[in-house]
């Protein structure tokens, strides 16, 4: 499902009613459009933080008197316009772009899982935060791989209208049904707020299903696997 598909399905159904979904005419009235892309970049975050559907890796150099590392884009390489301490290496093909949800895993640079968050270890890593990796004994020179939950690419509709929504099909109602959760809960009438329940009492539904019947699986992105190649690490 592409963008602009996405954009007509909700028009055909979920917002069909409304002068926002052109009456059910195949499409989102213009001036709403940038509201409804919103929309449905909140819901694709909701979606990914629920669900693993995208992993990527990032690697972090060390140094030896570092034990904190902000994995911001403003320490990776690509970012010129940052003056702030170099040491997650990114490419111009893959730079790295923020999308961060929730460290999963480090393994170091001799291919071996370190342990995470646990205390009785002495290699032990930790995640103070969501997006803060602190190493207590850094090894200079070492390179980390930092397995992390992905969220989904920002959509922009006047950019790329043709851009991928890449989730599975089992949840694309999931992702409309809260956009229209999303649209109905801002307006003032009765009727909007019973519509606003229903459809996320159908967003809570199909996640429930999702979840009980195992649909989803998740893959590991292979947006970095270059740095292997070309000997990163």
């Amino acid at each position: 499902m592409t963008l602009i598909e996405c954009l007509q399905q909700l028009s055909w159904g979920e917002l069909s009613n409304l002068s926002w979904g052109n009456d059910g005419k195949g499409s989102i009235r213009s001036d709403k459009v940038p509201v409804i892309v919103n929309f449905i970049n909140e819901a694709l975050l909701r979606l990914y933080s629920k669900f693993a559907l995208r992993k990527a890796v990032l690697f972090v150099e060390l140094t030896e008197n570092r034990t904190q590392y902000h994995l911001s884009s403003k320490h990776a390489y690509t970012n010129t316009n940052s003056t702030e301490e170099k040491f997650i290496r990114d490419t111009e093909e893959n730079p790295y772009k923020d999308d961060l949800i929730k460290i999963m895993e480090v393994w170091s640079n001799t291919h071996c899982k370190l342990p995470l968050n646990n205390h009785s270890e002495y290699w032990s890593v930790f995640t103070p935060s969501f997006d803060m990796l602190q190493v207590p004994h850094p090894v200079c020179g070492a390179v980390l791989s930092v397995v992390y939950q992905a969220r989904h690419p920002v959509l922009d509709f006047y950019s790329c209208p043709e851009k991928e929504i890449n989730i599975p099909i089992s949840l694309e109602s999931a992702l409309k049904a809260y956009v229209a959760y999303l649209v109905y809960s801002g307006m003032n009438t009765q009727e909007a707020v019973a519509n606003s329940q229903k459809y996320l009492a159908q967003y809570d539904a199909i996640i429930r299903d999702t979840i009980e019947q195992d649909i989803v699986s998740s893959s590991y992105s292979q947006t970095n696997i270059k740095f292997n190649e070309r000997g990163w690490v």
